[in-house]
């Protein structure tokens, strides 16, 4: 839609990308009042000709702050080598993104229905001699295209990365850049992240950090974004590499007291880098050991996890006392009272490193790193954290499903009347040979064949799912069922032959908690119908 105010009459400027095309915009609940609503929609056209192929579902999905997603990623900027900063036509564009590779991750991302989004740094390249538009408009641009795509800027974390500094040489500093976007009203007391229309609690430390350094919270769990590119002056030169003594001290005023169960802590270089920009030590935090050490120490009695970027790439690794500093061994870290990870999410439409240095990799899960496009997907359900990561096509999990559970979960069994959620035969064909589809287990389910009226969940969103599955084979194989976004299984549960008769068998599978769908089903070798009918629901114990 164009700029400025809309009207019925307003005319799109685009024609939608798809025919079926799926757009989700986050709301905040302080919009809704107690009893009956209306949610007005429209659909407007590019073109005032008359059109009678227009229909649209809507469907409203809640969060709270005890169970909510939210989603993680970084570095969107584009690269002038890689020639990712034009436009289709071939002219270049103005925002710093990589807009083509950017709005896909977008699309797909937003499609786990998440509470909010933090963005760990170098959202635009910046200013260059040879790219010469300012970073402040560069950084508005990106903040109308996460608009464009559902995401307003109260429903952000973001953080400061290595190029959001690169304006030195154009008519604005590099602070007066960030806080003209990100502090309009010019006072550190703006509490621009405010997803649910309350004035969330929000807390900036000194002027200093020109709210580049603050925390957030949002139900059982604190927010905590720090800056490790140039976060003060020192001698006139940007502080890199570490968390400034500045910050340590606020977090320690801030951290022991703060009576939330999980900290997150963002910022853009990773504690530990992989060698991914091709320098030893990496291009992280690794440059400052000591510092960085200082820095873990601070944080490990609390942290639940670490979030950044920069190094663009995917990588996820344990914290914890097998993990030396130094591959030498000069320098190794402090006793550290528990483990923790850190999650690196790498590019969102920067340029893929495809380096990393082997004695770099200590403690870094296997096969990673993991060269693509990527978001995390974090789950959170009263002190239980689950993370998905997935490729930018939204199709493609990246390397692991469950990072962390903390603790381990009970679950509870709850019976449902049996309701039919997948019949093939009505909706989407026959899956074919080595075919997989993804499926919703509750709520509105007539589009994949299920019941018209939908099928409820008593207790809200369900951990795993007891269910019925029936092939009606049209050929010898057989059937699998798993998680949504997660690696199939081995194992079949359903196995039919061509010339038999339906075929049934109950099991019990878990969902992915709070994604954009809940389970995928896997046809083997064989073409084959499938109806799957669910019995009951599986839930977090209270």
């Amino acid at each position: 839609m164009p700029e400025g105010s809309t009207a019925h009459q307003t005319l799109a400027t685009a024609n939608a990308e798809e025919p079926n095309e799926i757009q989700t915009t986050l709301m905040q609940p302080s919009h809704l009042q107690d009893g009956d609503n209306v949610l007005a929609v429209e659909i407007h056209q590019r073109s005032a000709e008359d059109s009678s192929d227009i229909s649209f579902d809507l469907q409203l999905s809640c969060s709270s702050p005890d169970r909510f997603t939210f989603i993680v990623m970084a570095d969107s900027r584009c690269d002038l080598n890689e020639n990712t900063c034009q436009t289709e036509s071939g002219g270049q564009t103005e925002s710093g993104v990589n807009e083509t590779i950017f709005k896909e991750v977008l699309k797909s991302a937003i499609s786990h229905k998440p509470a909010f989004v933090v963005f760990s740094g170098d959202m635009v390249l910046g200013y260059k001699v040879n790219y010469p538009y300012p970073t402040q408009s560069q950084l508005s641009d990106w903040v109308k295209i996460m608009k464009a795509q559902g995401i307003p800027l109260n429903f952000l974390l973001p953080a400061w990365g290595s190029h959001e500094r690169r304006d030195l040489n154009s008519q604005i500093n590099v602070w007066e850049a960030w806080t003209s976007v990100f502090d309009p009203a010019g006072t550190v007391s703006t509490k621009h992240f405010d997803p649910e229309g309350d004035g969330n609690d929000c807390n900036y430390p000194v002027a200093d950090f020109h709210k580049t350094v603050y925390y957030c919270d949002y139900g059982n769990a604190r927010f905590w974004v720090l800056n490790n590119d140039c976060p003060e002056q020192e001698g006139g030169n940007c502080v890199i590499h570490k968390i400034a003594d500045t910050q340590l001290q606020w977090i320690d005023d801030n951290l022991a007291n703060d009576g939330q169960v999980l900290n997150f802590f963002i910022h853009h270089e990773p504690a530990f880098g992989t060698g991914a920009h091709g320098s030893d030590p990496p291009l992280a935090m690794d440059r400052a050991q000591q510092d960085r050490n200082t820095y873990i120490e601070h944080v490990a009695p609390y942290a639940t996890m670490i979030f950044s970027g920069h190094e663009h790439q995917y990588v996820h690794r344990l914290i914890n006392n097998d993990l030396p500093d130094l591959p030498d061994g000069s320098i190794t870290l402090p006793p550290l009272p528990r483990s923790f990870f850190e999650v690196k999410t790498g590019t969102s439409g920067a340029p893929i490193h495809r380096h990393k240095l082997d004695n770099y990799m200590t403690n870094a899960v296997p096969n990673t790193p993991a060269y693509l496009y990527h978001y995390a997907v974090v789950s959170i359900s009263n002190n239980t954290v689950e993370v998905h990561v997935y490729g930018w096509d939204g199709t493609i999990p990246a390397v692991f499903s469950e990072i962390d559970e903390i603790p381990s979960m009970d679950l509870l069994y709850t019976p449902v009347t049996p309701c039919r959620i997948v019949d093939t035969r009505k909706a989407g064909r026959a899956i074919p040979p080595g075919g997989i589809r993804s499926y919703n287990v509750r709520g509105a389910v007539a589009s994949q064949g299920g019941n018209s009226d939908g099928c409820p969940s008593p207790k809200g969103e369900p951990r795993a799912v007891h269910v019925n599955v029936t092939a009606v084979p049209l050929g010898n194989g057989n059937i699998s069922a798993f998680p949504f976004g997660s690696p199939r299984p081995n194992a079949s549960l359903v196995n039919y032959r061509s010339d038999a008769q339906n075929v049934a068998n109950s099991a019990t599978v878990k969902t992915c908690f709070y994604c954009g769908k809940d389970i995928s089903v896997r046809s083997n070798f064989g073409r084959a119908h499938v109806v799957i009918d669910v019995q009951g629901y599986y839930y977090s114990m209270p």
